[in-house]
């Protein structure tokens, strides 16, 4: 070998060498790479974790909602039935109010008449009551009297 040779040679070793200085730095970087990018996909597949566990939780929170209203619309419709069965009490209490209007003023006219005919009848009594009193009256002086001469007739038997 001839002294170019082994220079071309030397020139060589040193340039493998820092190549091999620069790979071994590469494969480092590329170690810590792996590293990191093994990090960054822990990282993810947590991210993913947490992500599929927040899409269970809204699929929750959307069956919730969905209950919810199910059965709010259950609530209107009962409001609904509510609202229509009050209104039909409603109805029946004015169609009661109106009856016993009626009823009541036509009793109350009945009762009025009864009064006027009886304030009639006692109209046409009270000159045959007072003609009673004086009849009993008189029946009772008569009775007096009757006594007064019973006895007197009594004791004029007995002096004879």
């Amino acid at each position: 070998m001839n002294e170019e040779t082994k220079e071309v040679i030397s020139v060589m070793k040193d340039m493998f060498g820092v190549l091999n200085d620069k790979i071994g730095i590469l494969s480092d970087k590329m170690d810590e790479m792996n590293q990191r990018l093994t990090n960054v996909e822990v990282r993810m597949t947590n991210v993913e974790n947490r992500l599929t566990s927040l899409e269970d939780r809204m699929t929750n929170v959307e069956n919730e909602v969905k209950e919810v209203k199910q059965r709010l619309t259950n609530v209107e419709n009962e409001v609904g039935e509510v609202k229509q069965r009050l209104t039909n009490v409603e109805n029946k209490v004015v169609k009661i109010e109106t009856t016993l209007e009626q009823e009541t003023n036509r009793n109350i006219r009945l009762l009025v008449d009864g009064y006027m005919a009886n304030a009639e009848k006692l109209s046409k009594i009270e000159p045959v009551v007072d003609d009673v009193k004086i009849i009993k009256m008189k029946t009772e002086v008569i009775e007096l009297a009757v006594k007064s001469h019973s006895r007197d007739i009594n004791r004029l038997k007995q002096v004879r």
